[in-house]
């Protein structure tokens, strides 16, 4: 059995942001403070697999933060898939599953949304090479776009449980 797991993926330096509009929102979420400029909001509930709650949860903060979002899920390690938002407008998504013959959607777009200074080589490099996990693809990608490191292989369940796939500093986190 893989991992289940859901984030949403803001461009917002201040996770505390994402935080207070969780909160304002009234749903259950844990932030991972931001990595050079990137901060992980991972919904509770979200992490029931359900694309159109991930969806929901990533266009309002896109919206409301005015700001670049990027739902991902990770279901059962077979395929990791990525929802974007801008400023409130869906701009479609990117799956793929173990070998690149699954990729579906624009790579370039996610490079755009999470940091577009990242080497376009290797970004595409992260989508030819197969994995039979995915959350290996997922802590490649998180080296490339500089994500929070902690945020691999982790959603709202995981944190909250304390089932973790390695070492997780709690520093930082924040519970609403």
């Amino acid at each position: 059995m893989g991992s289940f797991y859901t984030q949403v993926l803001v461009r917002e330096e201040d996770a505390t942001h994402c935080a207070q509009l969780m909160k304002d929102l009234r749903r259950s979420a844990i932030v991972i403070p931001a990595n050079n400029g990137i901060s992980v909001v991972c919904d509770r509930e979200s992490e029931n697999q359900d694309i159109d709650v991930l969806d929901s949860v990533a266009l309002t903060l896109s919206a409301r933060l005015h700001t670049a979002a990027v739902g991902l899920l990770n279901h059962d390690d077979d395929l990791l898939v990525f929802r974007f938002f801008e400023y409130g407008a869906s701009l479609g998504g990117l799956q793929i599953g173990i070998t690149p013959l699954s990729l579906r959607g624009s790579i370039t777009t996610l490079r755009r949304l999470l940091r577009p200074s990242a080497s376009l080589i290797a970004t595409i490099g992260l989508f030819l090479r197969p994995y039979l996990f995915q959350i290996q693809r997922h802590a490649r990608i998180a080296r490339v776009f500089d994500l929070p490191p902690r945020s691999v292989g982790h959603g709202y369940r995981y944190i909250k449980e304390r089932n973790f796939s390695g070492p997780f500093d709690m520093a930082g986190v924040i519970e609403v």
